[in-house]
């Protein structure tokens, strides 16, 4: 195993575990999910627990093993002498843990808002544009039947000017 050196970068997971990474993280995407993919040296600890094998996950050569982490459970906190640390809020697996299984219910309902203020925005446009025609509509209404009375009025007044006797 390598030794753990300052100007190397860091991995803290939800769960508590620490690991270092060699390089910089890769973006790839596994469908539509954005990821992180990181060259990480497993210690004694991480190997033990999770039963990581020389020669399957982890690479013979360099002692690696390359884990991919969405991007929306990484976050990089402030760089510390020379240092830079990356909080994933998941296990060294992936899997979610009791704080990133809260956070993902707290994102999961924000997401469903914004899907229904979303839909609530579109269905405030489409009224907004059949009250604008409605208006539209009500105007040329208003203003058709004031001719008509109008015209209606003049007529009656024009007949009843010929219904008149003269004197």
């Amino acid at each position: 195993m390598p030794e753990y050196k300052l100007e190397w970068r860091y991995i803290i997971y939800g769960s508590g575990e620490m690991v270092q990474f060699e390089g910089d993280p890769v973006e790839v995407y596994e469908g539509e999910i954005p990821m992180w993919e990181y060259q990480i040296y497993p210690n004694d600890y991480i190997i033990e627990r999770y039963a990581l094998k020389r020669g399957q996950e982890i690479s013979l050569e360099t002692d690696l093993i390359t884990m991919r982490y969405p991007k929306s459970n990484a976050q990089s906190l402030p760089v510390c002498g020379g240092s830079e640390f990356i909080l994933i809020e998941l296990d060294f697996e992936g899997k979610h843990t009791t704080h990133s299984e809260r956070w993902r219910q707290k994102n999961d309902t924000i997401n469903m808002l914004r899907k229904r203020n979303d839909f609530l925005n579109a269905a405030n446009d489409e009224l907004i544009h059949k009250m604008g025609t409605l208006t539209t509509r009500y105007g040329k209404f208003i203003k058709d039947t004031t001719r008509f009375a109008s015209l209606a009025k003049q007529e009656s007044k024009e007949e009843d000017s010929k219904q008149q006797p003269r004197i």
